[in-house]
């Protein structure tokens, strides 16, 4: 916060302090605050600020990859998703993938896969590929992720999204410590 000193040595002075010095001098009126507002408090305009000048990106990014346990003695394949900074996967039946659960109230339902949404057909077709081929050939799950790439960018030009956002195209092994 913004202080201005009312006594002392420092009287008719400014300083930016943080608020648990500022306090209590505010408190047993030796200064007042300037700037109006906590310097250190965040209101909810400063977060629609912040994200009005860079929006988080809801662009939901699908892959097939290869996950592993800590030591990567166990490795699986996995649909992985990417939104808005989280990471989610998906290792059980190819064909429950879609599948959904009602509410025990009745209000809804829930995807089977945690996803929260369906699977794109393309990224189920390219899952399916991925467990046949099973873990021991990264290779040749990166060529089904790109095929399957290229499936769901011609689906979004189709369903007449003029410019697709870029998918995620990364190769298998290029990241974690799990990846071979």
């Amino acid at each position: 916060m913004k202080i201005k000193f009312l006594s002392g040595p420092q009287s008719g002075t400014t300083a930016h302090v943080r608020n648990d010095v500022g306090g209590p001098l505010v408190a047993a009126g030796l200064a007042e605050i300037i700037d109006g507002r906590d310097r250190d408090s965040v209101t909810l305009e400063d977060v629609r600020e912040a994200n009005a000048a860079n929006p988080p990106d809801l662009t939901p990014r699908w892959s097939v990859e290869i996950i592993g346990g800590r030591d990567a003695r166990f490795p699986l394949v996995a649909l992985v998703l990417r939104i808005a900074g989280q990471v989610y996967s998906y290792v059980g039946d190819p064909k429950e993938i879609n599948a959904t659960q009602p509410f025990s109230d009745g209000t809804g339902f829930n995807y089977a896969s945690g996803f929260g949404r369906e699977v794109p057909a393309q990224w189920v077709e390219a899952y399916i590929r991925g467990k046949k081929i099973g873990p021991k050939s990264p290779e040749e799950i990166t060529k089904a992720n790109a095929e399957a790439v290229a499936k769901h960018r011609q689906h979004l030009v189709d369903l007449g999204v003029a410019d697709p956002p870029r998918l995620h195209e990364r190769p298998v092994g290029e990241r974690g410590p799990f990846r071979k």
